[in-house]
């Protein structure tokens, strides 16, 4: 038995310096304590491939060594940093260890970098702490050994980042939270780097520094918050050349000679870069041309390139977006030798450019996902998309396109409330909670229809159970509100393309002044004929909302439907009995039919039976309870069974989760006392068939529906382990770790017929977690 990817989905860090590309086609980013790593699959779409848990702690840089793209360098809120050698088997790619340091630990890193020369490896890295930390590695038969170790010391001065170079000797430069850069050169006989010279001119932070050697001089580009781009010529020259600017230790002057241990060096300012409005994060070189690559959180990415000779420097291209719900770049790169241009923005998003025969830049589709935990999972009931909802306030669709790319469709829901919990009703369906004491039900509207049936290359009429009554166009936020409203479909006058997500212009007019206002609240939806870009996502694929469920005391946590969907249960956090109530809802009228009281603190999950006659719930009081439906419409249940007290076999903590077995004859509850307890249901009665102490907190359980001997656990590790239960014997089949941190849902796709399945019929597990990640996984049996 083995698990086998098929997706998986995360976001960005929302942070800079986390974003790396190399120099092999592929990329990778940070997400949550995970490093992802993304390739093209097919022209013009790129996807996630594989993902490794290397830190405990969310990571907060990352970066791949300056000429040796195989060694990647990350650092994380725990002050620790890792060095990692990629490793590239068949098809798969592994991180093996090199290096850990502890030296700051309990303090956030705030940087790292790597440079290679020859057999030298450079470490730099830095935290709260105040401390930069530089220690050189040597090759040594194929075994990197430390050689020396040094801290460079500012007094209460934090740095921010850092680059390295050799040019005639090794230069390295510091990014300084007094807003000034640092330059020290290396002493040969103590193999310490030694302070020589300080650049003043910036007025706020420093956020990214970069060298370049460009024919016989060196060029340091310093991108910072004051919104200016600076950037700094070093030119090697004789001795008898210095001038009285020798000794100065700031550059007060447009130019500064320093010398080194075997050189001397004249400093000026080759330009200053204006045309971004707001901080600017990164400042990056094109890896064949002289060309410089920055990025700023007003929401655009500009590349700019010199004129002539003479210093002057114009802004080349933009891109980037005009209103909309971004806020702006924190980072970008250049990728595929300099032809595509890939950034990370504010909300965790991917984008990238690619400039076609016509000198135009088109946009290319990115892997996506949660910038927080995710919190809940399910799949459309034939099978056709899955769909998740997070902290980070959205919930999204995933889908399969021409049968060979998995990738965002829709994101139906987006305002300002963390999601706790959802659930699919039919396949344009579904309700959501979250943060807030009510229930937000919503119908897909005819773009996502269409859309679905198009990428999946069906007739709309076979995906959805009534396609004529989906009649609304689109959804769009009212500038004043948090509910989607439906939007009706353009005047056929009108030409949606003059506003397409996916146009060659990447960036909105912005002489209109009209357009930059309002493209906030503006929303295009239109029937896609492939997986759409970010920017469309971000505001042009809503669902619009339908009904509002008013009744829960406190914020809503749990929810399921019956199997025909007829009738929902939901829940919310509750410290008594009073609102420890489980409402029964009618899914016709939207009515509530009946309110079951039994437990005394929040319910944290409910399960309908398959039968649809019985509910069975467990609580943070410790508890499980089973409801038995009285008449077919709903309104009378009885309380059936529950736990003896005082019993031995009973949880003696929170109940996270329970599930039931596809023939209904017994069902599982899992807890944070590790227990892992096996139920039989026969005729209406209750007995202990099985109870198994785990060497860690069960946080989620599924059995599959299409066999009932197969049950699935997620651990609060982020383990997850398929068990093999067999009349009275649990046996543990697989156990992998998928998730950096706890699972909080494993949800079985109940079709085998699904479309993730690609000509397989391979039980489909979808898993989610804490540390931001959807993992779509097959099971060998």
């Amino acid at each position: 038995m083995a698990f086998e990817d098929v997706f998986i989905s995360g976001g960005v860090a929302q942070m800079p310096h986390v974003l790396e590309y190399d120099t092999n086609g592929h990329g990778v980013y940070a997400s949550s304590n995970n490093v992802i790593f993304f390739q093209k699959k097919i022209e013009g779409f790129y996807i996630s491939n594989y993902v490794h848990n290397i830190h405990d702690d969310d990571l907060t840089c990352l970066k791949l060594v300056d000429n040796d793209k195989k060694i990647l360098l990350s650092g994380d809120k725990a002050g620790v940093v890792k060095i990692s050698l990629l490793e590239k088997e068949f098809d798969s790619i592994s991180l093996k260890e090199i290096e850990c340091f502890n030296d700051t630990k309990g303090f956030p890193i705030t940087f790292v970098y790597g440079y290679r020369n020859n057999d030298d490896l450079y470490i730099l890295f830095s935290s709260h702490k105040g401390i930069t930390h530089c220690y050189t590695l040597k090759l040594d038969f194929n075994k990197w050994t430390i050689i020396n170790k040094q801290e460079i010391v500012y007094g209460r001065i934090i740095t921010l980042c850092g680059s390295m170079t050799y040019f005639n000797e090794i230069i390295l430069a510091l990014s300084l939270s007094n807003s000034k850069i640092a330059i020290l050169t290396k002493d040969e006989k103590s193999g310490n780097f030694i302070d020589k010279l300080t650049l003043e001119g910036h007025l706020d932070w420093i956020r990214d520094l970069s060298f370049n050697k460009f024919e016989d001089q060196l060029l340091l580009a310093s991108a910072s918050q004051d919104t200016f781009v600076r950037i700094w010529s070093f030119k090697s020259i004789d001795k008898n050349e210095m001038d009285t600017g020798k000794g100065e230790n700031s550059l007060k002057t447009k130019e500064v000679i320093f010398e080194s241990h075997n050189n001397s060096w004249n400093v000026i300012v080759e330009t200053i870069l204006s045309g971004h409005e707001g901080w600017i994060y990164s400042a990056k070189w094109h890896p064949s041309k002289l060309a410089l690559l920055t990025c700023s959180i007003d929401k655009s990415v500009m590349i700019w390139e010199p004129l002539d000779d003479r210093g002057v420097w114009l802004e080349e291209h933009r891109m980037g977006e005009i209103g909309g719900q971004a806020v702006g770049y924190y980072g970008a790169i250049f990728g595929d030798d300099g032809n595509e241009v890939i950034a990370n923005s504010y909300y965790g998003g991917l984008y990238c450019w690619r400039m076609n025969e016509e000198q135009d830049w088109e946009s290319v589709v990115m892997p996506s996902g949660h910038s927080a935990p995710v919190t809940d999972v399910d799949w459309d009931p034939r099978g056709n998309y899955i769909m998740t909802c997070s902290h980070d306030q959205t919930t999204r669709i995933f889908s399969v396109y021409n049968n060979i790319v998995v990738g965002e469709l829709s994101r139906p829901q987006m305002y300002g409330h963390s999601r706790t919990c959802m659930k699919i009703l039919s396949s344009d369906r579904f309700i959501s909670g979250g943060e807030e004491k009510i229930f937000r039900v919503f119908k897909a509207p005819s773009t996502f229809a269409n859309s679905l049936a198009n990428i999946l290359q069906k007739n709309p009429t076979e995906l959805f159970d009534d396609y004529s009554n989906i009649t609304d166009y689109g959804a769009f936020v009212p500038s004043l509100g948090l509910s989607n409203k439906a939007s009706n479909m353009p005047d056929e006058g009108m030409d949606v393309d003059d506003n397409d997500f996916n146009s060659k212009n990447p960036v909105s007019n912005v002489n209109d002044a009209m357009s930059s206002e309002m493209a906030i609240f503006a929303s295009y939806p239109k029937d896609l004929t492939s997986l759409p870009t970010e920017d469309c996502l971000m505001q042009n694929t809503l669902w619009p909302e339908k009904v509002k469920l008013y009744g829960h005391g406190y914020e809503v946590f749990a929810i399921d439907s019956s199997p025909d969907s007829k009738l929902i249960a939901t829940s919310c956090k509750a410290s008594h009995s009073n609102f420890a109530a489980v409402y029964i809802w009618d899914t016709e009228t939207w009515k509530r039919k009946a309110e079951l009281i039994c437990h005394q603190l929040t319910v944290v999950g409910i399960k309908f039976s398959h039968s649809g006659n019985y509910l069975l719930t467990c609580s943070r009081d410790r508890t499980w309870s089973i409801f038995k439906k009285e008449n077919n419409d709903g309104a009378k249940w009885r309380l059936l069974a529950r736990p003896e007290s005082n019993s031995p076999n009973n949880h003696t903590r929170i109940i996270w989760y329970c599930d039931w077995a596809p023939n209904d004859q017994y069902f599982v509850t899992v807890g944070r006392d590790k227990k892992f307890i096996v139920w039989k249901f026969d005729n209406e009665v209750v007995t202990l068939v099985k109870s198994y102490l785990h060497s860690e907190p069960i946080t989620s359980i599924a059995v599959c529906p299409f066999d009932s001997s197969i049950i699935v656990i997620g651990l609060e590790s982020g383990k997850v382990e398929v068990w093999k239960f067999d009349g009275n014997n649990l046996e543990c089949m697989i156990s992998k770790r998928l998730h950096g941190k706890t699972i909080k849902r494993l949800r079985f796709c109940t079709s085998n017929k699904t479309a993730f399945n690609m000509h397989s019929t391979k039980p489909i597990l979808a898993s989610v977690g804490d540390d931001h990640l959807l993992r779509i996984t097959r099971i060998s049996l």
